[in-house]
């Protein structure tokens, strides 16, 4: 369910997007390493919410763009990660990923 509430009925977001909106909500520019597909790689996904609209009456109504802000909210508040990436002197958790460790 975590991934249809994100979702919105024939509005798919190019990769780019994803990561477009991380950037911005970190305040980091990604460092990309953009290779060709990979063996089990799928081109184009699509999430198909019409059966949880008709099955639930449930219209997802977040954004990709609200998701992300809330995802980044959320991992900066649990992993202590302060404006640009960079973790908080009293960062209280063993894990926080090198993309946030500069």
């Amino acid at each position: 369910m975590q991934n249809i509430k994100h979702c919105r009925i024939n509005n798919p977001v190019e990769l780019m997007g994803y990561i477009k909106a991380i950037e911005a909500g970190f305040g980091i520019k990604a460092e990309l390493n953009l290779l060709p597909l990979q063996p089990g790689d799928v081109p184009d996904t699509f999430a198909d919410v019409s059966d949880l609209v008709r099955e639930f009456d449930y219209q997802p109504k977040t954004s990709v763009q609200e998701g992300i802000e809330g995802f980044v909210e959320w991992y900066k508040a649990y992993y202590e990660v302060s404006e640009g990436g960079k973790p908080c002197p009293t960062l209280r958790h063993a894990y926080c990923p090198a993309i946030l460790r500069r």
